[in-house]
């Protein structure tokens, strides 16, 4: 399959130069779906609790009495998706050579990552809707255990980490 990945690279590469602009954009987003094709269950997770994140934090900052402003937003998400590809393609890479050095089939690394990723946008939307629902007392009780939980992972993730050093 990488074989296969990387000839669809090369010729996205190559054809490229003279395609518009839509049409690179097209060509990049179908270049990285090939690079991630076999993490591609939590991608679909990150975007989705993103959007979720962008469709209550929206109300919950007019409700604050922030203006809505599309450069805000556009700025905040390209920073957040910036972020995010950046962690699993490191991720993803490292996991790529861990699997070739010692053969294991698994991508735990990635899961911790995408559980991470997962909790803190969990909570930001927790927090939305504590804003724009403050009459629910146990959204503070799912604040507090999401943070925990990123903590769990956190703490997990170093232990194995610790392990494998010895």
């Amino acid at each position: 399959m990488y074989p296969y990945a990387l000839t669809i690279i090369r010729k996205i590469i190559d054809n490229t130069i003279h395609a518009s602009l839509w049409n690179n954009i097209l060509k990049i987003l179908i270049a990285v779906w090939l690079f991630f094709a076999g993490i591609h269950t939590y991608i679909y997770c990150i975007i989705a609790l993103t959007i979720l994140d962008i469709a209550t934090g929206i109300p919950a900052s007019m409700k604050k009495g922030v203006p809505f402003k599309s450069r805000i937003l556009r700025k905040g998400l390209i920073e957040k998706v910036v972020l995010y590809l950046i962690m699993l393609i490191a991720v993803f890479i490292l996991e790529l050579v861990v699997k070739t050095a010692i053969e294991y089939d698994s991508f735990y690394m990635v899961l911790v990552v995408t559980m991470c990723i997962s909790t803190y946008e969990l909570t930001s939307i927790l927090e939305n809707i504590a804003i724009l629902r403050p009459e629910l007392p146990f959204i503070s009780r799912l604040i507090k255990l999401s943070n925990k939980i990123q903590e769990k992972t956190l703490d997990i993730a170093e232990d194995r980490v610790d392990k494998t050093k010895i």
